[in-house]
């Protein structure tokens, strides 16, 4: 029950969305569709039953010894047997027709839902700052890899979620068609037992519901662990490709470290969990595997068995039989589904785990803001910042600062200066007080990450794209960046080739580029000798004479340029 509240809440935006009536209307297409199948079906089950009573006639006619009836019976039997050979293409057309286009149109819906779910996801974790904060709060350990539960839980979710729905309904619709064919056609079973007679109506229906009701109750005691093992699986396999990117992301570090062996060490470590879950989830799987066979190939053997009293008797030619078979054959794979869709079921179960966890870390009302964006200026009185744990890092804090202002921050090292810039950027929840920030603040840390991308991209991180190559050209030469104009549009992982003094240089040309009104400068110049910080410093505060600035900095050449300052 849990599971289904669980599903329910990931699958209703989507559905309950306007976005979502489009691919409703192609769902009720698809079931359409579905029910053709069945139809078709049982066309089919027929035609099985009058072409072997039509072969069976013929080969009897051929048989007997009046040749004139004989030869009137046989021309009879074979016309029948080409007007049922001429009709077969037509049922298969239909068939063939109407099933590929049912898979097609699950595609469509498929990549619909898929687009529209994974911009929501996307919105919700990027919202609020929940992609930060869930690394603070200690929420990223109970809802891991992010990532992956975007772009593969949403994506397995989807087809999971659509292919066993669908399948159920076509094989409940397909279960009852055929019990009822299987009921008139295998008829009653009649037996003499001590010497009183007895009819059982419908024995047939009630062997394969006996048969079945213990092959699934078997599958299910067998199978049970494979969900559990599947949610430690996708776990697994996310840390390891998590630490696989953590390599490429920081391969200067541990190159100058000469940390390749520990690394080393880690991700063995890694595959060693990913190994002994994979060989758990092989025996448990290995046990499924047995029963499903063993009990897949006795029903393709066990109705003839079944079937053999009524054969003997007489209550049933050869097209009967095979009618019979067919449609038992069909309610028993129906009435397996759960059986031999029981791996789908556990992986579709971890999925939705797993998505449900997401869903609920990234709620809206999750994270409350202690800071009141949009102010004109910064202010904050009797401010309070904590830890995550609640523990008091800075108290009391009052601080005041108007547009075109710069403000030097200073204190021990550890004392809180970031944390302070964090909480008035609305990147630390953990404070109390009257807080006021402004809007649109530009922060500049210590360090710059890019992702791989051309020059320009890096310069106009955040900004519109369409500023001009003059302008851009510009910004790049007054950060002392010009040898790179060259390279303007060469894509490259300038994380590894930029030194730190020029990716703090980078963060200069994007000042200078966007000229933002607010400026919050954590060790921005750290990697430049003290006389190159000041001058980058002085030339940002007299181009920008309207921005004002928060700076830590423990150059202490740059203080100067500020024009009061705050102890902590």
């Amino acid at each position: 029950m849990q599971l289904i509240k669980m599903a329910y809440q990931v699958l209703r935006p989507f559905w309950a969305s306007p976005q979502g009536r489009k691919p409703a209307l192609l769902l009720v297409i698809v079931l359409a569709m579905i029910f053709a199948i069945v139809r078709i079906q049982v066309e089919l089950n027929d035609w099985n039953n009058d072409f072997f009573n039509a072969l069976s006639k013929t080969f009897d006619s051929a048989m007997k010894s009046d040749a004139q009836s004989s030869s009137a019976l046989t021309e009879s039997a074979k016309n029948s047997l080409w007007h049922l050979v001429m009709i077969f293409p037509v049922i298969l057309v239909s068939y063939v027709f109407i099933s590929v286009n049912k898979s097609w149109l699950i595609k469509l819906i498929t990549i619909r839902w898929r687009e529209w779910l994974t911009e929501y996801y996307v919105s919700r974790w990027l919202s609020d700052k929940r992609f930060y904060f869930s690394q603070l709060d200690g929420s990223e350990f109970t809802t891991d890899n992010p990532d992956q539960r975007i772009a593969e839980d949403v994506n397995m979710f989807i087809q999971k979620t659509l292919s066993l729905t669908l399948g159920f309904i076509q094989s409940f619709s397909t279960l009852i068609t055929f019990m009822v064919i299987l009921w008139k056609t295998a008829g009653p079973l009649q037996f003499t037992l001590y010497g009183r007679e007895f009819v059982l109506h419908g024995y047939m229906v009630y062997a394969v519901l006996l048969i079945v009701i213990v092959g699934t109750l078997l599958a299910h005691r067998i199978g049970q662990p494979i969900r559990r093992l599947n949610i430690e699986r996708q776990r697994q396999e996310a840390n390891f490709r998590s630490h696989l990117i953590h390599n490429k992301v920081c391969a200067e570090q541990i190159s100058m470290a000469h940390a390749e062996s520990f690394q080393k060490e880690k991700l063995k470590y890694d595959f060693f969990n990913i190994r002994q879950n994979w060989l758990q989830l092989m025996s448990r799987q290995r046990k499924l595997d047995y029963w499903q066979n063993i009990y897949s190939q006795s029903l393709s053997v066990l109705p003839y068995f079944l079937l053999l009293p009524q054969y003997i008797s007489g209550q049933l030619n050869i097209g009967g039989l095979m009618k019979a078979r067919q449609a038992f054959m069909l309610v028993s794979r129906n009435l397996s589904w759960f059986i031999y869709r029981y791996d789908d079921l556990a992986e579709l179960a971890a999925v939705i785990d797993r998505l449900h966890q997401f869903h609920i870390m990234t709620e809206p009302s999750a994270v409350p803001s202690p800071v009141i964006s949009g102010a004109d200026t910064v202010d904050m009185k009797n401010a309070v910042i904590f830890a995550p744990d609640g523990k008091v890092l800075l108290d009391q804090v009052n601080l005041s600062v108007n547009s075109g202002e710069w403000v030097q921050i200073r204190g021990e090292s550890g004392v809180g200066k970031t944390t302070l810039l964090r909480t008035l950027s609305g990147s630390w929840p953990y404070a109390s007080g009257e807080i006021k920030a402004p809007a649109g603040v530009f922060y500049v840390a210590r360090t710059l990450d890019t992702e791989t991308c051309s020059f320009r991209e890096m310069i106009c991180f955040n900004h519109t794209p369409d500023v001009a190559e003059s302008e851009l050209i510009h910004v790049i030469e007054q950060a002392g960046l010009s040898h790179y104009l060259p390279l303007l549009d060469d894509i490259d992982n300038w994380n590894n080739r930029l030194s730190s003094g020029e990716k703090q240089r980078v963060n200069i040309a994007r000042i200078l580029l966007q000229r933002p009104q607010w400026l919050f400068l954590d060790e921005a110049t750290s990697h430049l000798d003290e006389d190159e910080a000041l001058f980058f410093l002085q030339k940002i505060k007299q181009l920008l004479p309207f921005t004002g600035a928060l700076l830590v900095s423990h150059q202490k050449n740059t203080w100067h340029v500020a024009d009061k300052t705050l102890y902590l």
